[in-house]
């Protein structure tokens, strides 16, 4: 009941946080403070996200407050004020995918950002039981379960990438190169399954809906293999490279007329967004693994020439453009610089 009450307490507090009026706003914020300093905070937010009585704008705001706790509150010194206690982080931490999971969409990315933050402290070492979950619970969305469900698949995809896109610029050092490999480890196989699978549901999926799912699960996966091959080629990927890059080659082909954007949008259309991915993808392997990358790079540089050449200058097209105008300059500044002159 304590927590029911504490609840209660606390959507008055973030309906009022979000309340035009300045000086309603300003208690409000003083108040929520306040609650940060209660030992089971988090659990109480995270209660509140779950009811569905409560107002989906109040639940989002309980969504950002919870991501900024803990940011401010999950680490600090050693005597640091309103840590949140070990006990609650654990509760936080079995709980919070399966919460994730049952939550509208829109809550989702506030969600995904704040399990990437724990992660950032508590993965892999304090937080085990997180990818081999995110890992199954992907399988089954994108790959056992009939009709495959494309929206909580993306959603779970989503957390993978929060973790692993730090990959990407970190500096190297043992303990992240013993952290990407317990991740290779879980992620590296499912995750090409999950590639192939999708590229055929693509060829056979018709509804413009569905289309748009399956393309925004692709682009995470694609995300995903360059956030796993930011620091160093993997052995799985350089054996599986085959697979991969044919897969991306097949995708820069890919066009929908139903799923274009609109001539004035300035937002890229999801095929875009896809395909601006997988050429950053390429532009990687260019630039760090050039040998492994070199029986591809013939193929990959005609596709993604024809695609630019065929490309309209709508500002929607920008991120398109400019990366495989990127990618197109290193080639052109390689050894592989003759490729060019094949491709008129």
């Amino acid at each position: 009941a304590a927590m029911e009450s504490g609840q209660q307490a606390l959507a008055v507090c973030l309906t009022q946080s979000v309340n035009p009026d300045k000086a309603a706003r300003k208690q409000a914020e003083e108040q929520l403070e306040q609650f940060k300093k209660q030992p089971d905070c988090a659990l109480t937010v995270l209660g509140l996200l779950m009811q569905p009585s409560v107002p989906i704008h109040v639940r989002q705001a309980g969504a950002i407050f919870f991501k900024n706790l803990v940011r401010q509150h999950w680490e600090g010194e050693e005597g640091s004020a309103n840590l949140i206690p070990d006990a609650t982080k654990q509760q936080v931490r079995d709980g919070l995918l399966d919460l994730f999971l049952c939550v509208p969409q829109q809550l989702q990315l506030q969600l995904s950002e704040a399990i990437a933050q724990i992660a950032s402290y508590d993965f892999p070492q304090r937080w085990e039981a997180l990818l081999p979950s995110l890992v199954s619970q992907t399988t089954v969305a994108l790959g056992t379960q009939t009709p495959r469900d494309w929206v909580k698949g993306a959603g779970l995809l989503q957390i993978a990438h929060s973790i692993f896109k730090r990959y990407r610029h970190e500096f190297k050092s043992d303990q992240l190169f013993a952290e990407i490999k317990y991740a290779l480890g879980l992620i590296q196989e499912p995750l090409l399954k999950l590639f192939l699978s999708a590229r055929e549901d693509l060829g056979a999926a018709t509804l413009p809906a569905q289309c748009k799912e399956i393309i925004q699960v692709l682009t995470l996966l694609a995300s995903l293999h360059y956030d796993l091959c930011a620091q160093d080629l993997p052995e799985y990927f350089e054996d599986h490279m085959r697979e991969w890059m044919e897969g991306f080659v097949g995708l820069l082909k890919y066009s929908n007329p139903s799923l274009a954007a609109d001539e004035d949008d300035t937002e890229p259309g999801v095929i875009s967004v896809l395909q601006a991915e997988l050429v950053e993808n390429f532009a990687l392997f260019m630039s760090k693994y050039e040998e492994e990358f070199q029986p591809f790079l013939a193929t990959c540089l005609g596709v993604v020439w024809e695609l630019l050449v065929a490309t309209s200058l709508n500002t929607h097209h920008d991120l398109l453009v400019t990366t495989s105008i990127r990618f197109l300059t290193t080639v052109s500044t390689s050894v592989h610089h003759s490729l060019f002159a094949q491709a008129e």
